[in-house]
């Protein structure tokens, strides 16, 4: 008889991401009053669960209140309004103390190769010229972009719908990584961060708010 109401309590708990979303007391209240009510051993079972979830959405609400009093927790809200204060000249000068420039790679593709041979092949050092058609340059380019492009079409067919981010790339972490980062940063696919769970999901559509940088921990 009660068995719905119990479950669409359990549901409220397990699905609203936001744990301050979720009426704690009314549902506690909801709770106390069916269990007189109950009779069946699966109901019995559902109201425990019931309680339990709520005991959870409690929990993750003082992990929450925790955090936001912590000295370490500092409020969006106020950083920006911080910043809006600001001059250009003091948000200059605290990004120079501040900036912390990351490490620069970069790898040798066959357009360096062949800018490198077009150098030394007019030095007197190998005798002659060697010269390299700027068409070939191009020619080039266009296969790699085709390449790619087919690489991007596979891994793309590859997700039929929300799939965690770590088990799609664990297979070749660092090739899969930077392939999705290409089709994310065009709008071929999206991705979605749990702020409860850090739980990374890949969405096989673009995304319909804004657009915003994220830093992944691959390996």
């Amino acid at each position: 008889m009660y068995r719905d109401e119990l479950i669409k309590i359990l549901q409220i708990c397990r699905e609203q991401e936001d744990p301050f979303k979720v009426n704690v007391v009314d549902l506690l209240e909801r709770v106390r009053k069916i269990f007189p009510l109950i009779r069946t051993e699966e109901e019995i079972n559902l109201d425990l669960e019931a309680l339990l979830s709520l005991s959870d959405v409690v929990l993750k609400q003082e992990d929450i209140v925790e955090h936001k009093t912590s000295l370490l927790y500092v409020d969006a809200l106020l950083v920006l309004l911080k910043l809006e204060k600001m001059s250009l000249k003091e948000l200059a000068d605290s990004l120079r103390r501040n900036w912390k420039p990351i490490v620069e790679a970069r790898g040798i593709n066959i357009n360096f190769l062949l800018t490198a041979l077009d150098y030394w092949g007019s030095k007197e050092l190998l005798g002659k010229d060697i010269p390299i058609p700027p068409e070939r340059e191009v020619e080039i380019s266009m296969e790699l972009s085709e390449e790619l492009e087919k690489e991007l079409e596979r891994i793309k067919g590859e997700i039929k719908g929300e799939v965690d981010y770590h088990e799609f790339i664990k297979e070749d972490p660092l090739r899969r990584a930077y392939l999705i980062s290409i089709l994310a940063t065009r709008g071929d696919i999206s991705l979605r961060k749990d702020p409860m769970t850090e739980k990374i999901t890949i969405l096989p559509h673009p995304s319909a708010g804004e657009k915003v940088s994220m830093v992944i921990e691959v390996i």
